[in-house]
């Protein structure tokens, strides 16, 4: 199973880091969510994300300001 490591996020309250799992684990297609030191281990169902779990991961990415380079892997033409 496809796997993605989101490094040390920064949150600004208890809440918001809530918010950040609830959200994480609410895409479809994310199955596990493990923390690893300080990053997080994603574990996907399949490396074919649908386009709403897509840009749900974009935005989540986006909004938690880590870097997008590691979701390109999910890039199509």
């Amino acid at each position: 199973m496809p796997q993605l490591t989101i490094p040390g996020a920064t949150f600004y309250s208890q809440a918001d880091e809530a918010s950040f799992f609830a959200w994480l684990e609410a895409i479809p297609g994310v199955i596990r969510v493990v923390g690893e030191r300080r990053s997080l281990i994603v574990t996907l169902r399949s490396a074919r994300l649908s386009k709403a779990a897509l840009w749900d991961l974009a935005a989540l990415y986006f909004r938690y300001n880590l870097p997008m380079k590691a979701i390109a892997q999910f890039e199509t033409p």
